[in-house]
């Protein structure tokens, strides 16, 4: 007797990356609430990006990309220890011109640092829209806070 092979669930492209946001959140920053007596919390939502209306709606869909996920060997190692590729970075300097997100500083291929706009402390994820090229004294005052709540520092 053969085992059966199963194939994975079929997902949608935006139903797997918002799971993956959603698990990256959670992985990296397990000490924010997530979930709630009412489900999700609003920044979990905003996660879903735009797969939200549909995964809402359907929140068995949700959690079984959530359990196929779970179910990869090394996935949470993986998550929290991603590291942005040399390509991903250069298209980050290279949407900015070099220029620092935060200041008129215009940094150098060697010297920009990537900023996640959204800490991943706070649940950012390394999605290309919340990336950005920043000098690095812009980049290390900011640290693990949101541009608003820097700003607000800083005032």
């Amino acid at each position: 007797m053969t085992d059966a092979v199963t194939s994975p669930p079929a997902f949608s492209a935006d139903t797997l990356t918002a799971a993956k946001r959603l698990l990256t959140a959670m992985v990296r920053a397990p000490d924010l609430h997530w979930t709630g007596p009412d489900g999700l919390s609003p920044r979990a939502v905003e996660l879903l990006g735009p797969a939200r209306t549909a995964l809402l709606a359907d929140m068995d869909t949700l959690n079984r990309a959530l359990e196929h996920l779970l179910a990869q060997p090394g996935i949470f190692a993986a998550i929290a220890q991603r590291k942005l590729t040399e390509d991903e970075r250069l298209a980050v300097f290279l949407a900015a011109g070099g220029q620092c997100a935060y200041c008129p500083t215009v940094t150098g291929l060697e010297d920009f640092h990537v900023d996640h706009v959204w800490p991943v402390a706070q649940g950012g994820s390394d999605d290309p829209e919340n990336l950005a090229c920043a000098c690095g004294p812009c980049n290390q005052s900011k640290g693990a806070r949101t541009p608003q709540q820097w700003k607000g520092a800083l005032a």
